[in-house]
């Protein structure tokens, strides 16, 4: 949309960088704080989780315990 011209969109460095640095895309707003947001696992509730499921989300809860990696700083790609 907002490549389109349709508006202002919130958008993860990695998805935005191509298209800022090709000017398709002008960064608005680049002093306000990043938004809090979060992964998910769901799953059906009352069932007991099977071993791979419980290594998944311990694997992915380790991977993002510091912090989103896909959202770096333009140029430290």
């Amino acid at each position: 949309a907002a490549l389109a011209g349709l508006g202002v969109c919130v958008l993860p460095s990695f998805l935005a960088t191509d298209a800022l640095r090709n000017g398709d895309l002008l960064a608005v707003l680049e002093n306000l704080p990043p938004t809090k947001s979060g992964v998910f696992a769901v799953y059906p509730a009352g069932r007991e989780r099977s071993p791979k499921v419980r290594a998944f989300i311990d694997h992915i809860a380790g991977f993002f315990a510091a912090g989103p990696p896909w959202d770096l700083p333009l140029g430290t790609q």
